[in-house]
Formats: structure tokens, C-alpha cells, sequence
């Protein structure tokens, strides 16, 4: 017995075509939003990371020496043959902590637009840790509260600043209300307007504006 002959299918008519890439799009509609998500949030977890790993140099720095911690920033009345009348990060390559061309790498955060370089500024140590501008040091082991004082965090506004050679960063960080310039506050650039910080215990946790106290800025 013959079966009857069909006419083999010629492809998909104009309906189930348009159907096809209204679905697609619906797809691309929800997924494109959900990826940027993600690769924000990779990238906000490479910076936390970076901070951490900061945390870990200044802590094998402070068991090294004493618990002593290298100065915020130079040091105004500090003696210009001392090593340590230099920002905190130059301390850190003088010492043989990290090269310079490291440090490059390490004062960048992703979700930034700056460019690793001489003198790029990404993150920033806390200026209150000298308790006045003459002190040559800091020291780790005087800390009341390290779960509750911000060590390092995320940088306003990122800039370049020359050091002649002697490595990047090593700018100050303030809390909101008491810095005089841009550069010197909390960048509130990740998800939910929120800024990167490293407590002297070594965590790091991602707050807003509003969750950043005084406290955590004045820890003596």
C-alpha cells in the first residue's frame, strides 16, 4: 500500500519566524541587564579582594616592625632622611614589600575608568591614624576597636600623582564631613551606592554614606 506523498516542508512561514525573534528579544531584554549585574559585581569583588591583599602587606609590614604602620602621607615636620617620610604605599616598595610596577596594578579598581600607572590612586589610607601630622608612624597594636576602624577604601575621585619614582598611591582618606577635597573621601561607586573599606581586622565590607560613621575614622 502507498502512502500519500507530501510536499516536503519549504522552512518556517513569516509567523513563526517573527515569533522566534520576539522571543529572542524578550530573552536579550532580561538577560542583558542581568550580565551587566554580574560583571559588576566581579568586578566589585576583584576591588575587595585588592584591598584585602593590601591589608595583608600592611599587616605582615606592622608584625615586622613592632606593629608600626607607615604614615598616611609624608609627615610635615618628619626628617627627610628618614625612610618613612613617605606615603604609605612608596613605605611598602622602599621596604621590599611589593615592587613598584605592583603597585600600579594594585591601586586600580575595575570599576574605575583610571588606568594603572605611575601614581594612580584608586584607594586611600585613613589620615586618622596619626593622630598629628608630625608623627612618623602608626601603630596597629594601639587600635581600640580594629572590627570598627577603616584602614584603607575606595577613593572619590581618582587622580595622578607623581612621586618621583618611589611608587604609586599613597594618598589620604577622610570621612565625609571633614575632607577638603574630593579626592580625600569615600568613592560611593558600587552597586546600591556603596564604598569598598578595609578595617584594621583585616575584613572588608561595602557601606553607604549613610552606614560610614565618625568612629570609624577617629580610632584613638
Amino acid at each position: 500500500m502507498k502512502l500519500p506523498y507530501r510536499t516536503p516542508r519549504q522552512g518556517f512561514t513569516l509567523v513563526e519566524l517573527l515569533t522566534v525573534i520576539a522571543i529572542v528579544a524578550i530573552l536579550a531584554t532580561i538577560l542583558i541587564p542581568a550580565v551587566g549585574k554580574v560583571r559588576h559585581a566581579a568586578k566589585t569583588s576583584e576591588c575587595q579582594s585588592t584591598l584585602r591583599n593590601w591589608g595583608s602587606l600592611l599587616q605582615v609590614y606592622a608584625q615586622e616592625n613592632d606593629f608600626r604602620m607607615p604614615n598616611p602621607w609624608l609627615p610635615k615636620q618628619a626628617s627627610e632622611e628618614l625612610d618613612d617620610n613617605l606615603p604609605w604605599t612608596a613605605s611598602l616598595v622602599n621596604n621590599g614589600y611589593i615592587t613598584k610596577d605592583e603597585t600600579y596594578n594594585m591601586m586600580v579598581c575595575p570599576n574605575t575608568d583610571c588606568l594603572a600607572g605611575e601614581g594612580t590612586v584608586c584607594y586611600a589610607m585613613n589620615k586618622n591614624l596619626v593622630t598629628r601630622w608630625d608623627q612618623q608612624y602608626w601603630y596597629h597594636n594601639k587600635l581600640i576597636n580594629p572590627t570598627d576602624t577603616v584602614m584603607l577604601g575606595d577613593v572619590g575621585i581618582n587622580e595622578n600623582w607623581g612621586f618621583g619614582g618611589k611608587g604609586s598611591g599613597g594618598t589620604t582618606l577622610a570621612h565625609p564631613d571633614e575632607a577638603t577635597r574630593p579626592v580625600d573621601t569615600l568613592g560611593f561607586r558600587e552597586a546600591n551606592n556603596t564604598a569598598n573599606i578595609l578595617f584594621a581586622d583585616g575584613h572588608v565590607e561595602g557601606l553607604t554614606i549613610d552606614e560610614v560613621t565618625l568612629k570609624m575614622f577617629h580610632p584613638f
